[in-house]
């Protein structure tokens, strides 16, 4: 699949999607119902999902978005922990679970597979979807199917896409300094997410490349932990271990590239795809 299909793949997603959000370089926005953290109530809100600053405004209007005044509250995606597509239903909305299981099935793409099915929380309502942080979740509602999809592919890619770089390494804990296995996905938003397993299913925290300070080789604790580099940020220096000499001049390479900038936009491009390729061939053919 060469980069331009690609390209023209991931844009053909969110064509025609102009009636229920729209879109430029950076930003998607529409409108979305939101159930209220106390009284769980829906009521209708104007969504601004900003891409690299990596949040979603929420507002009453879109004359009070237009205008950016009243912001009624912001969503932090850069430790989302996952994305949940409500399945269970009150009895007048059977039917249309069974209609989103379907759409979802039958329009799947490129990070589909980071998507959480919930059948056991239930609601009143059609094309729900659960944002779920640690410190709470957000439930919102899409007017219809179509905006269901666009809004559920604007927010996957920038939650899980981007990936410059990934792979296993081998971290020290901040408090007690031991020593364990994690994944790692360098993004082009200057962020090197960590989770359990290459699954994703499991976020456990980012290294925020926007507030590192220096890239620095580590020292070498033992044999089997020689290949060390240091990330250091005003809060936390991070130790990161590699496998080998080479691993480490990669990850080093590269973690250097994306901190200082060094990286256009069409260098960033061919290594998003090229790891997608290497990492995620058969998502490509699937989507």
């Amino acid at each position: 699949l060469e980069c331009q299909n690609l390209n023209v793949f991931i844009h053909n997603l969110v064509e025609g999607m102009a009636h229920y959000g729209s879109s430029t370089a950076h930003t998607f926005a529409g409108e979305l119902r939101k159930r209220g953290k106390i009284n769980k109530s829906w009521k209708p809100r104007w969504f601004i999902l900003d891409e690299y600053e990596q949040k979603l405004e929420y507002y009453d209007s879109k004359q009070h978005a237009d205008k950016h005044i009243h912001v009624r509250g912001t969503v932090d995606l850069t430790l989302m922990e996952r994305i949940e597509v409500i399945l269970g239903q009150s009895d007048s909305q059977k039917f249309a679970q069974l209609n989103v299981s379907e759409l979802l099935r039958e329009n799947r793409g490129l990070y589909s597979k980071y998507l959480v099915l919930n059948s056991k929380q239930s609601t009143n309502s059609a094309y729900t979807f659960q944002l779920v942080q640690s410190a709470r979740s957000i439930m919102l509602s899409a007017l219809d199917s179509k905006s269901f999809l666009a809004w559920l592919h604007e927010l996957l890619r920038v939650v899980y896409g981007g990936v410059l770089w990934e792979g296993t390494l081998t971290k020290m804990g901040g408090r007690v300094k031991s020593w364990t296995t994690r994944y790692f996905c360098l993004n082009e938003y200057k962020q090197m997410k960590y989770y359990v397993d290459a699954t994703r299913a499991q976020l456990l925290g980012l290294i925020d490349l926007n507030q590192c300070i220096l890239i620095t080789n580590g020292k070498q604790y033992n044999n089997e932990l020689r290949w060390t580099l240091e990330i250091q940020t005003p809060n936390r220096t991070w130790v990161i271990c590699c496998v080998d000499k080479q691993q480490k001049y990669e990850w080093e390479q590269i973690i250097k590239n994306v901190r200082w900038e060094k990286l256009n936009r069409q260098q960033m491009d061919h290594l998003i795809h090229a790891n997608l390729v290497k990492h995620h061939a058969d998502d490509i053919k699937d989507s």
